[in-house]
């Protein structure tokens, strides 16, 4: 057995509802997983018995080759609960190759010492107290705060007032969304947003893109986990928290907050796996669908009824729950609505909202934007996901009408994610797409789009991919789009995210690779970057084609090099 990681654990996670540590370990061959954890948890108790937390009880996640061991503990001592877990493993493995593990004395010591250092008694105070007073709490290491929004205070973690100085009577929340899913979180977040906005509230909003409120952006960056949660909801100018959740904080973190009002995993696809014991997408499934978990028992959980994975939790997931579906009242739909589900799904090209007996007709799908004349099945699931949502927090039907027909029109309001101009009759599709799933989403819908508009138009695609992904990630990708017979496919470097391959390495992979389906050499071209790729594109294109620009990070260059070219949206 082997010591692979341990941290805290901050929010609502995985294995459980509540703070801790989290010690994940990989085991080797003949071990007895079982009898590891056995052995960790009387090492643990052991140590424990000399310092002033309990050892237990324990929570056990296992997976391939390994697993994830779970101590709860108190906000104000998890860094010492660590140093425990963690001489428990030491133990353990020690134990195991017949040889002295680390000194008690010693150990005991260095945990007293950073037990000292954390504990607070003022904060474990205000904590109680906000649950006695039904008030939001959240803390870091920098920061304590209690009340969402413009009803809030913050303090610094070492100026903490005592618990009855706090004016708790003019405490109050604000309304929360978690969204996740492999693709179309952004998307989706940035729909809801505007919808919140369309109905008079502040919306303050997190994404892979930044902070955002008010759709304006404050804070630029990667801001999915726990820390934007915070962020957003200490504001001052925020009434709803539209909260983007990547896997990547769940697992490491857990969500930033207990609760919420309402919830939506978009989808769940092959991507990011291997990470944290997730080796499966419905293993993956289940760590996105904590966020199910923290809805209020008078909130809703919004599922996609397209999609296998989130019809799963939508069948073991309590509470009140909307499902939604691109391809009109299927079969699933009608058995979730016999079961007192509301639903949201497209009949003759409407968005119909049908709840307990009343079917309603919200607008035609083609007049937004977002859903490319229609076309776009998967944004057509991004907004149906945030029509949802928006019935959740009973936003304004007018509201949520005036963002459908207005979202997705403009430059700004979908930056990198199915933006489509056009330059001299040559259109321009801009994806974020990356993963197989995503990528042949796009494709599909571009090659509906050219079909649609009967100009026997040529298409072109423009990718790149992170060094970071294994060899299989890249074949599948390929996978993704020689099917789809573009006519010309530009593949280029992502330097800034080379991630220890050498340079030129993931395009060669992906060509040798997309030969091997039989995709024709003399139609793949190697570019440097993705303004080069762009610029060829565009000499070959002639009027009627589409240029489908995929994996696009380099949004500054693209959009001044397009809107100097004279580029419009479509």
């Amino acid at each position: 057995m082997q010591l692979v990681d341990a941290r805290r654990l901050t929010g609502p996670n995985l294995q459980t509802r509540v703070p801790g540590a989290v010690t994940e370990v990989a085991f080797e061959p003949g071990d007895d997983p079982q009898a590891c954890y056995a052995r960790w948890q009387h090492h643990l108790q052991s140590i424990c018995e000399h310092l002033p937390f309990s050892g237990g009880p324990t929570v056990a996640r296992f997976y391939e080759g390994g697993a994830a061991w779970v101590l709860p503990g108190a906000i104000d001592r998890l860094y010492a609960v660590i140093l425990a877990c963690e001489y428990a493993v030491a133990q353990t493995i020690a134990e195991q190759k017949g040889e002295a593990g680390p000194d008690l004395a010693e150990t005991l010591d260095a945990i007293r010492a950073e037990y000292e250092e954390e504990q607070c008694e003022t904060l474990l105070a205000i904590e109680q107290e906000a649950q006695k007073q039904k008030v939001p709490f959240l803390w870091d290491d920098d920061f304590v705060s209690v009340g969402y929004g413009k009803d809030s205070i913050t303090w610094t973690e070492r100026q903490l007032p005592q618990p009855h100085d706090i004016p708790w009577n003019t405490l109050s929340s604000i309304p929360i969304v978690f969204i996740t899913g492999t693709n179309g979180k952004t998307t989706t977040s940035r729909l809801l947003a505007r919808m919140v906005r369309c109905a008079g509230l502040a919306p303050g909003n997190s994404s892979t893109d930044g902070v955002f409120i008010n759709e304006q952006l404050v804070e630029e960056g990667d801001w999915t986990g726990p820390g934007a949660a915070r962020t957003i909801l200490r504001r001052k100018d925020v009434d709803v928290a539209v909260l983007e959740a990547a896997r990547g904080g769940i697992l490491r973190r857990g969500l930033g907050v207990e609760s919420c009002e309402a919830a939506l995993v978009t989808n769940v696809a092959n991507d990011h796996l291997g990470d944290y014991g997730i080796h499966t997408v419905p293993q993956m499934a289940q760590a996105k669908g904590v966020v199910y978990d923290v809805v209020s028992p008078d909130g809703f959980c919004v599922f996609n009824g397209d999609d296998e994975n989130t019809r799963q939790l939508g069948q073991t997931k309590p509470g009140n729950k909307i499902f939604f579906s691109v391809h009109g009242k299927t079969a699933f739909l009608e058995e979730r609505q016999q079961m007192g589900d509301a639903l949201l799904y497209i009949e003759q090209g409407n968005i119909i909202w049908d709840h307990e007996g009343e079917q309603q007709l919200l607008c035609p799908i083609a007049d937004c934007p977002l859903s490319m004349h229609g076309t776009a099945l998967y944004n057509i699931s991004n907004i149906l996901g945030a029509v949802g949502l928006g019935m959740a927090l009973k936003l304004p039907k007018s509201a949520m009408l005036e963002a459908l027909q207005s979202f997705g029109a403009s430059w700004h309001d979908n930056p990198g994610r199915g933006q489509l101009t056009h330059i001299n009759g040559v259109q321009i599709l801009l994806d974020f797409g990356h993963n197989p799933h995503g990528v042949a989403a796009v494709l599909q819908m571009a090659r509906d789009l050219l079909a649609q508009q009967n100009q026997g138009g040529r298409f072109s695609v423009s990718m790149g991919q992170a060094g970071d992904r294994n060899d299989t990630d890249l074949i599948e990708l390929c996978e993704s789009v020689a099917p789809l017979k573009p006519d010309r496919i530009y593949l280029r470097d992502m330097k800034e995210y080379l991630r220890g391959r050498p340079q030129g390495e993931v395009p060669q992979i992906m060509k040798s690779n997309l030969e091997k389906m039989n995709y024709p050499t003399s139609q793949i071209f190697h570019c440097e970057t993705e303004i080069e790729s762009l610029h060829h594109a565009l000499k070959w294109a002639q009027q009627g084609d589409m240029v489908v620009h995929l994996v696009h990070t380099e949004r500054e260059p693209i959009q001044q090099f397009l809107k100097e070219s004279g580029a419009q949206m479509s």
